[in-house]
């Protein structure tokens, strides 16, 4: 697959993307690829904003902890 044009437009605060798409050796993608491309991004995109959630959620609990630490304080138990 290979992006030959992307456009990005941004109406009323919203943005828009517009990726033109073609196979190896050039031919547009069928409809049904798209669909299944579509869910394989979204698939990506969920499996990274988990990520970072649980790496957002360690973060700060390490912090937490090293400032209670620095303020002498001992990290409250989460039980």
């Amino acid at each position: 697959m290979n992006i030959t044009q992307a456009k990005l437009s941004t109406t009323m605060g919203m943005a828009l993307n517009i990726f033109y798409v073609t196979d190896a050796i050039g031919n547009r993608v069928l409809l049904g690829h798209y669909c299944l491309i579509m869910e394989l991004i979204l698939l990506h995109c969920c499996l990274i904003m988990e990520l970072m959630l649980i790496l957002g959620i360690t973060v700060v609990r390490n912090f937490i902890s090293d400032m209670e630490a620095r303020l002498g304080q001992k990290p409250k138990s989460n039980e």
